[in-house]
């Protein structure tokens, strides 16, 4: 389903490629296009939308690091989008993963994994972008 808030209209999208529960969304900006992503849930896969076209429809993506990824949250920030903890078999994840396309094309994305942890194993959060100006965190 596409969601316009602004109005509170609901209508009808393209089917996605893979069945899909607990997994996350979000937006990717390559150069002067926006994107769909969702990621993970109970797979590994990642499905890829132009929201610019007129007849958009899903495209298999990167494959995520690690295998199956449930309660994943994707978020885009300043610097790119990111994928943040999940699960496994073993537990809650703290990995943070980008989302890395070399020369802004959609078909070069990979997921990277990031040297940086979550300090506290997250799955099933949210995860959201602050401005700069919220100097919160220093």
């Amino acid at each position: 389903w596409f969601v316009d808030l602004t109005k509170a209209r609901f209508t009808p999208g393209p089917k996605m490629t893979s069945p899909r529960t607990a997994h996350g969304c979000s937006t990717l900006h390559l150069g002067r296009k926006t994107f769909g992503v969702v990621a993970g849930g109970y797979t590994d896969s990642t499905e890829i939308i132009d929201l610019e076209e007129d007849s958009p429809t899903w495209t298999e993506g990167p494959k995520l690091p690690g295998g199956s990824t449930p309660g994943i949250t994707p978020v885009e920030t300043t610097q790119g989008t990111y994928a943040l903890g999940g699960s496994d078999d073993s537990g809650y994840r703290s990995e943070v993963l980008h989302l890395d396309c070399p020369g802004n094309q959609i078909q070069s994305c990979q997921w990277q994994e990031m040297p940086e942890k979550l300090e506290v194993e997250r799955s099933s959060h949210v995860s959201l972008s602050l401005p700069d100006s919220y100097d919160i965190c220093n």
